[in-house]
């Protein structure tokens, strides 16, 4: 269980820093006097060299051995991230955002395919959806300490200190595999097989997932800030809370899957997402638009564990390579580009139109849900 455990702290760690990052750009856009699509960017470049390097970082995974990538992912994430705060040059700044997402990136290819050798087939869901409890509580708790050290210590020394929970899992994880239980010899054999149609709409629907829980968080921020006229403080801790749920809904995923399957769960999802989009963008800001948010962060959130286990289901010891192509091309398209678009909709036509964007883009996982369907009762060979 050693394993985890760091596990889970890394990505508790990882996720913080991700939402946590967007939920805190305005103190970036006050410090650097950034513009709209300038402070949108911060998350944007650390997400772009979270998901750039996906591919390569599967391949890292397997060179290296599970637990050593994990180990790095999380040394190197915390190293480059406090560079972040302590420089005042703006192109730095964007060099460390993205060597940090690089280093962010070896983990889920590293941490699920391990987790699923240590654990057996029975468990795998619900072991999975332990360790995906990690994403929203670091969701929900990453914006408002970064929020609580700002206010406690400076946008500068924050950071730093936040990072020092992502050294500590790095270097467990470093002495865990010298103590002998960072591996495993048991093969993950696959039991049917994933067909291209079907990874194809595997990864149309975790581009709007993604789109859902990390690319309407990078620009609702500033929507609250500029439009609503919130305070910087209470909105991070609105995005905060908004993710609360999503610990009990990531377990609750991976139990659901591996009792109902996938896509019974997925049609719910996807849904979920839709409907909470399109109140986030046409609705007014009263409680049911906080409602609005809880809703996108836990469904979305639900996902992911369902996504691993279904992977780790159809394609065995190829896991880290598929995972990491899709999860390539769903992050370029979802938390990538979606809050630079964004950004550059709301300076241009207004926070309406650039919330619309990101919901155009979930609504295409309907017909891909519906062709991934056709291709699971239709399977290749």
């Amino acid at each position: 269980m050693s394993a985890l455990l760091f596990t889970w702290a890394a990505w508790f760690w990882s996720h913080g820093t991700r939402v946590g990052l967007s939920a805190i750009t305005p103190y970036f856009r006050e410090r650097l006097q950034l513009s709209i699509a300038e402070a949108s960017s911060i998350p944007a470049l650390l997400n772009l060299g979270f998901y750039t390097s996906n591919i390569a970082s599967g391949h890292l995974a397997v060179r290296l051995g599970y637990s050593r990538a994990v180990a790095l992912g999380a040394l190197g994430a915390a190293s480059t991230l406090s560079f972040t705060a302590l420089t005042g040059e703006r192109a730095a700044l964007y060099a460390a955002l993205v060597a940090a997402g690089f280093f962010l990136s070896l983990h889920l290819p590293s941490a699920i395919p391990w987790l699923s050798k240590l654990f057996g087939a029975g468990r795998r869901g619900f072991i999975i959806g332990v360790h995906e409890s990690a994403a929203p509580a670091g969701q929900t708790l990453g914006p408002i300490v970064l929020t609580l050290l700002i206010s406690s210590v400076g946008l500068v020394a924050a950071i730093p200190v936040w990072a020092l929970l992502s050294v500590a899992a790095g270097f467990a994880v470093v002495l865990l595999g010298w103590r002998g239980g960072g591996g495993s010899d048991t093969v993950l054999t696959p039991t049917k097989s994933l067909g291209r149609h079907s990874i194809l709409s595997l990864t149309v629907l975790t581009t709007g997932t993604l789109v859902g829980n990390l690319g309407v968080v990078a620009i609702v921020p500033l929507y609250l800030v500029d439009s609503v006229g919130l305070e910087k403080s209470l909105v991070a801790t609105i995005v905060g809370f908004s993710r609360s749920l999503g610990v009990v809904g990531q377990p609750l995923g991976g139990v659901l899957h591996d009792r109902l399957g996938f896509h019974k769960i997925v049609y719910f999802i996807l849904l979920s997402n839709i409907v909470s989009s399109a109140y986030m963008a046409y609705g007014p800001y009263n409680p049911a638009y906080i409602a609005a948010m809880i809703v996108q962060a836990t469904s979305t959130a639900m996902f992911f564990p369902i996504l691993y286990s279904h992977l780790v289901k159809t394609t065995g010891e190829r896991t880290s390579l598929v995972l990491a192509r899709i999860i390539f091309t769903a992050g370029l398209i979802g938390p990538v580009s979606t809050p630079l678009v964004s950004g550059f909709l709301a300076e241009s036509y207004g926070y309406q139109i650039a919330l619309t964007y990101p919901l155009a883009i979930i609504l295409l996982g309907v017909p891909a849900l519906l062709a991934e369907g056709r291709a699971d009762l239709n399977p290749p060979g």
